[in-house]
């Protein structure tokens, strides 16, 4: 479900579009949907005989603005595309190597449950076969269903045998009751057994995915848009962005090995550089904590750094698994401080976007007092204005 879930909302984010969610607990400012995020724009303008009209829009994607002038009866529509940069903030804690099936752990290499497959899997499920009446021997073993939802199974009888009060062919229950003409049969279909997956894993085919979307996205003369992409990622120690220390690194504590917070790679024209970009998303591996925080900051510093005169519109995607912290707890400074990283972006024309793969991660439910559902609302920008947890 978890997996399915990540693909639709991946599905949904390529489109880069905003979807607006319920009010939040009164200890939040209310939920909105600026212009500029929603990103719909129509303006018509004549002039004063009427005979020329100019429609402007910008299509719900933020791509594409239509520029249409029209007199009498003839149109001219000049289509121009505007260019995004977008950095995808990726989680990598330890948690990242969990099953994204089901709640089954990795540990010292091999699954908590001690098999390849999740546990309390049903082996087989019932499917329609058809009415009673159109079904003969052939069709197999079959099972009726009885008010309180239990199958059992039928069986055919063809009536060639002595039986006192006589019966025709058909199909028959218990010791011999007739099921009668209008019942639905079913036949029992053996469910493939749903494997393991690292969440690291999906998290990779994912956006790997969405990167191939944005490389692909041509003009409509089929040029390809400048749309550019930076990858972060976030775990433990915070790497400084310098504009140029692009990296993967870990570190030591203790005995254990770590993910340094850091930019993996800048902001990067994905029609060329997709291998690259694709590449480092691949070397990513799952070890540390989840100091969302630090992958806010990062994500800011990629974009404060742009010297264009007139920079791209920004997108900011945040990828996370659980509760932000520098350990194993929800910890409030952490996700307050991803939250301020997220508001400055947010004043600053970004949008930003959260993706939750963990049980209970819910848009379109109020949070109420579940601090994680309610901090993964307040750093996206569903709440402009959101400044604490």
């Amino acid at each position: 479900m978890k997996k399915r879930i990540l693909s639709i909302v991946l599905a949904v984010l390529m489109l880069v579009s905003v979807l607006p969610v319920p009010a939040m607990a009164a200890t939040m400012d209310s939920p909105q949907t600026d212009t500029d995020a929603a990103r719909k724009l129509s303006v018509s303008n004549a002039t004063a005989d009427n005979s020329v009209h100019i429609v402007k829009s910008v299509d719900e994607a933020g791509t594409a603005l239509t520029l249409e002038a029209y007199a009498t009866n003839t149109m001219t529509t000049v289509t121009t595309y505007e260019p995004l940069d977008i950095v995808l903030v990726l989680d990598v804690s330890g948690s990242m190597d969990n099953c994204i099936n089901c709640d089954a752990t990795w540990e010292d290499g091999q699954w908590s449950n001690g098999s390849q497959y999740c546990s309390n899997q049903p082996s087989y499920e019932y499917r329609q076969k058809g009415l009673a009446k159109n079904l003969n021997e052939s069709a197999g073993t079959l099972y009726r269903v009885d008010r309180q939802g239990r199958y059992s199974e039928v069986y055919w009888c063809d009536g060639d045998h002595p039986w006192p009060l006589g019966h025709s062919a058909g199909w028959y229950y218990g010791l011999h009751d007739r099921v009668s003409d209008d019942t639905m049969l079913y036949e029992q279909v053996a469910l493939p057994k749903t494997e393991h997956q690292h969440r690291i894993a999906a998290l990779r085919t994912a956006v790997n995915a969405f990167i191939d979307s944005v490389a692909n996205q041509k003009d409509s003369e089929g040029n390809a848009i400048a749309n550019r992409i930076s990858i972060v990622k976030f775990a433990g120690q915070k790497i400084k962005w310098t504009g140029s220390n692009e990296g993967n690194e870990t570190y030591m504590d203790g005995w254990y090995t770590y993910n340094n917070s850091q930019v993996v790679k800048g902001l990067t024209v994905a029609s060329t550089g997709k291998d690259a970009l694709k590449n480092a998303v691949n070397e990513l591996s799952a070890r540390g904590a989840t100091q969302a925080d630090y992958g806010m900051q990062l994500a800011k510093s990629v974009l404060t750094r742009r010297t264009e005169t007139k920079p791209n519109k920004s997108v900011v995607i945040m990828f996370t698994d659980g509760e932000p912290t520098s350990g194993n707890e929800f910890e409030n400074k952490v996700a307050s401080d991803a939250i301020a990283a997220a508001k400055d972006l947010k004043t600053g024309g970004t949008t930003v976007f959260t993706v939750g793969i963990f049980e209970g991660a819910n848009p379109a439910a109020d949070p109420g007092n579940d601090n994680t559902n309610k901090y993964m609302h307040a750093v996206s920008s569903n709440y402009p204005t959101a400044a604490y947890i």
